[in-house]
């Protein structure tokens, strides 16, 4: 089996109706092509799975849960599936929608957006969170990387929310997650995802949006470390630097907000994506025509840190994590989810030692 298409001799025509035009992009899994039906014409995008990830079953399930459930949920701010299935070299693929603009991050970088615009653009992403909430399920990698903003008017540019290969059903046990696994990407990580991502709710994708948010307005994440597991634990265990120490020109309203969304405790947060959107739309209105800076990096202390997970905001805002980087960070995952297990029933223990020295005392 061919783990990557090679259409530059003789194009390549997937499913018998999509033939390979461009390249789009690749990742550990895939590839992603511009690709034309041979019958209607119909210009379309075409991600198409390697090999090896068709061998294995946490790669052909999350497969089956990006087709499933984007399409079940029928949202403008979803990209549109149009068709899935196996190629006769037994490769996955996707038909979808075809998109045109720039991922969130590089889109910060290129327009220099006023905040006002930028976060026009979060709550039209926050419209897509809202409706996957709505259906049950969520996402659980909310990440610059997964937000497409499409060409269009500035101010107006429309929103997707990509790649659902790792979402769940709130209420369904039927998950790629495997236990001793971390998934999603610890920068955007909440606590109860890195401690068992097979219970997060909402509320998960809450912090994730609100971490997007905070880095959108300091030009880093709320937490750091120099491997993935130390992100986690210090999202579990430390307060993250208020943006109001941060980025104090950032308005109090919108700062309550992000910290509010990066609450330790799930219960604390907005409870789904519409209830956040309902609490920033407000703020929005009342920031017409307040000079903002968005994403402006903190000073540095000391000598430049160049750690592999921090992200290098000295350029600009929201520089993304590599790749290389995150390759390594799920090797560690299984580790990370490892110790933050005996963090908590460590902490468990304590307590229940605690209270039976508390009632001998008694």
């Amino acid at each position: 089996m061919t783990d990557t298409p090679n259409p530059e001799a003789t194009p390549r025509i997937v499913g018998g109706r999509y033939r390979l035009e461009e390249r789009l992009g690749a990742g550990s899994m895939g590839e992603v092509w511009s690709a034309r039906h041979v019958v209607t014409k119909q210009e379309v995008a075409v991600k198409l799975l390697f090999g090896h990830t068709t061998r294995d079953e946490r790669g052909v399930e999350r497969f089956l849960r990006e087709v499933q459930v984007a399409g079940a949920i029928g949202h403008p701010g979803i990209a549109t599936v149009y068709d899935a299935g196996r190629d006769v070299d037994g490769s996955l693929y996707i038909a979808m929608e075809r998109l045109r603009g720039q991922g969130f991050g590089e889109w910060i970088r290129a327009e220099n957006p006023s905040l006002v615009e930028a976060l026009g653009v979060m709550a039209r992403l926050l419209e897509a969170v809202a409706a996957t909430h709505a259906a049950g399920v969520v996402h659980r990698d909310i990440k610059p990387d997964n937000v497409f903003v499409l060409d269009g008017p500035q101010g107006q540019r429309p929103v997707k929310l990509l790649d659902f290969g790792i979402a769940r059903h709130v209420e369904g046990a039927n998950t790629a997650t495997r236990t001793g696994f971390t998934v999603g990407t610890p920068f955007y990580m909440s606590p109860e995802q890195a401690m068992d991502p097979r219970r997060c709710g909402p509320p998960a994708d809450v912090w994730s949006v609100g971490a997007m948010l905070y880095e959108l307005m300091t030009g880093h994440p709320p937490f750091e470390g120099e491997t993935a597991t130390a992100v986690c634990l210090a999202a579990v265990q430390e307060a993250h630097r208020p943006i109001t120490e941060e980025a104090p020109m950032v308005p109090p309203a919108l700062a309550a907000l992000v910290d509010q969304c990066l609450a330790k405790t799930a219960s604390q947060r907005p409870a789904d994506g519409a209830a956040l959107l309902a609490l920033l739309r407000p703020i929005i209105a009342d920031l017409s025509g307040v000079a903002v800076p968005v994403g402006r990096p903190r000073p540095a202390e000391g000598e430049e840190r160049d750690d592999e997970a921090t992200l290098a905001t000295r350029s600009g805002s929201l520089e993304l994590p590599s790749p290389r980087r995150w390759r390594w960070g799920l090797l560690l995952g299984a580790l990370g989810a490892a110790a933050l297990t005996v963090l908590w029933l460590s902490s468990r223990g304590s307590g229940a030692r605690a209270g039976r020295r508390a009632r001998r005392c008694a």
